[in-house]
């Protein structure tokens, strides 16, 4: 059965191209997912002139204790209710059918080879800025561009500086062969094609416009009995009062 976001009538259009945020592999979104991050993550698939923006949830992040780490399904939850009534956001839940480790180049493997995409051009992979600048120590982590486009964005004290040292260091005869442009800010969206290692593919810096929403603190106010609704959209909070003790059990 193709995971929720493959349907069979998603598999008509092969054209279409996804935007696609993985849930648990870095900072940009950990278990809980705020209502700025939550629109503008939509606003912004908008802006890149895609038809979805696929939620997907680690199930065994490999960067990642399992100590700490809610439940798959929970976690399944939880997402489905920050993204509920937001335009183009779905929750994939192809990492939960996979055995092992979750490694991001094997769920991009498993797209093309469920079929979803037809080339891996129409695919594009959301990660933040400092998990991106940690690349090299992922598993095949270098190789990602031939799996889908790579969107990175920057979070506050991490930003442009960052994201150029990181993709010289990755592609240095890609990156350095670029020529002379003019001095971006950290606000500034910029397209790298990273021909001719991966043809047809691109790295965009790509700034949101939206609220930060550390995990850490979404957690330890939880524990505190503190206020969360600035943070947490309404239904997802719902969901965390009803597990409450189990959220504690793990988090506490």
């Amino acid at each position: 059965m193709p995971p929720e976001g493959f349907h069979e009538g998603a598999l008509e259009d092969l054209n279409r191209s996804f935007y696609l945020l993985l849930h648990s592999c870095g900072a940009l979104l950990d278990e809980l997912l705020g209502h700025a991050g939550a629109a503008a993550t939509g606003a912004d698939g908008e802006r890149l002139g895609l038809d979805r923006v696929l939620l997907m949830p680690n199930s065994v992040p490999p960067h990642k204790a399992a100590r700490g780490l809610l439940p798959f399904e929970l976690r399944v939850e939880l997402l489905r209710a920050a993204a509920k009534g937001i335009p183009l956001l779905e929750v994939c839940t192809l990492e939960g059918e996979l055995h092992g480790p979750s490694y991001t180049w094997r769920s991009m493997d498993e797209f093309r080879r469920r079929g979803v995409v037809s080339r891996p051009d129409e695919l594009y992979l959301m990660l933040g800025v400092e998990d991106f600048a940690q690349l090299d120590t992922w598993k095949r982590g270098l190789e990602l561009p031939a799996f889908a486009n790579l969107v990175i964005v920057p979070r506050e004290g991490a930003g442009r500086r960052l994201f150029e040292a990181a993709g010289a260091r990755f592609w240095p005869r890609i990156w350095n062969g670029r020529g002379a442009e003019p001095e971006a800010g950290d606000d500034t969206r910029t397209d790298v094609p990273l021909a001719p290692l991966f043809p047809g593919m691109r790295c965009v810096y790509m700034p949101l416009p939206r609220m930060d929403v550390n995990a850490t603190e979404v957690r330890r106010r939880w524990l505190e009995g503190r206020c969360l609704n600035v943070l947490v959209p309404d239904a997802e909070l719902a969901l965390m009062r009803k597990h409450d003790a189990l959220l504690r059990e793990i988090w506490g």
